[in-house]
């Protein structure tokens, strides 16, 4: 494996962490130290713990830091929620950050299962 920087997950997990801080500055300054802080906490965690995995150059340590990722990612999804729930943002501006969520868990989950893998001894 090359550098976490090539690594498609990471590129995407970037990605939401954009996504992340456009749709939580939506929220009312009031948010500042609630939702706003919350959301872009776990939406940074999301490539930092595919960035760490990859760096320890182990196939179970790399998959045990993905799945912390996807707790992040679950996190930051139930977090739009509260959001949507009290009116703070609209489904439109939570739209860009629930596709990255959506198809970053897909992703992650394989990468999970080609980790998992590859951590076998073949038989």
């Amino acid at each position: 494996m090359g550098s976490y920087r090539d690594l498609e997950v990471w590129k995407i997990g970037r990605e939401l962490v954009k996504a992340g801080y456009l749709f939580s500055e939506k929220l009312p300054e009031s948010e500042r130290f609630g939702l706003k802080s919350q959301i872009q906490r776990a939406a940074v965690s999301v490539p930092a713990n595919i960035a760490e995995g990859a760096g320890r150059n182990s196939d179970p340590s790399f998959a045990q830091f993905a799945r912390v990722a996807l707790g992040s990612l679950n996190e930051l999804d139930t977090l739009i929620c509260p959001a949507l729930d009290v009116g703070l943002a609209s489904e439109a501006d939570a739209r860009p950050l629930v596709a990255l969520i959506r198809d970053l868990s897909v992703r992650l989950r394989n990468l999970i299962t080609r980790l998992c893998r590859a951590d076998k001894p073949a038989q």
